[in-house]
């Protein structure tokens, strides 16, 4: 089904019915539609107020399951989320040139956490170390398991 988007030009385009067309700018009049569709520009955009999104991913269109099976076939072995995380954002995949500044924080914060544990002598489960350092695990992203 085709997407509908208000028309810029506010002329209606020929394949919406008249009636359809009307209902929808009635619709994209109200306050609670420009405030939600505001809120939803900004959050397209990351949250940049100039509205220009940085990048967060560096893989193109690829999936993280497909990644993560191009990964595993490249390193004979599954990835932790952690090194998939790394591969994912970082420019070139050289695991140094973070595509922002958040994503350097959180392997950071991971790559800190993992050298105590280790210095310590702690055994830990890597992803569970990296989702304990994210903030847990988005089930619409549990595909590893």
């Amino acid at each position: 089904m085709r997407s509908l988007k208000r028309n810029k030009s506010g002329f209606k385009p020929a394949h919406i019915p008249q009636e359809v067309w009307n209902s929808l700018q009635l619709k994209w009049n109200t306050d609670e539609y420009k405030l939600k569709s505001e809120h939803n520009k900004k959050n397209r955009c990351n949250g940049v107020v100039d509205r220009v999104a940085k990048p967060t991913h560096n893989v193109g269109s690829a999936s993280h399951l497909k990644i993560a099976s191009d990964l595993k076939m490249k390193l004979e072995r599954d990835p932790p989320h952690s090194e998939l995380f790394l591969y994912t954002h970082t420019k070139n995949h050289d695991g140094v040139t973070f595509t922002n500044e958040k994503d350097r924080q959180i392997h950071a914060a991971y790559t800190e956490k993992q050298e105590k544990l280790e210095a310590e002598g702690v055994e830990f489960e890597e992803d569970k170390l990296f989702y304990d350092v994210v903030g847990g695990l988005d089930k619409k992203e549990d595909f590893m398991d």
